[in-house]
């Protein structure tokens, strides 16, 4: 089976999950570690949600993008 999840996608709000047609939730946006902790970026708590809401919204403007130029 070659056929693939179809949008149109969008996020949460929150910046954590991404859904697909019919609200079918298809991924987890993860990173919280690398953006919070010692070893990563040490943002806090506003400043990693924010990167993570970002990262979110443009992979769903994306395949969104990208859906919308393939013919139907």
């Amino acid at each position: 089976m070659s056929e693939r999840i179809r949008g149109p996608y969008s996020t949460d709000g929150m910046g954590v999950y991404i859904f697909a047609q019919n609200n079918f939730m298809f991924a987890q946006v993860r990173g919280w570690g690398g953006l919070t902790g010692g070893g990563g970026m040490k943002l806090n708590d506003r400043e990693a949600a924010e990167v993570q809401k970002a990262n979110a919204q443009f992979m769903v403007d994306a395949m969104n993008e990208k859906e919308a130029r393939e013919p139907k």
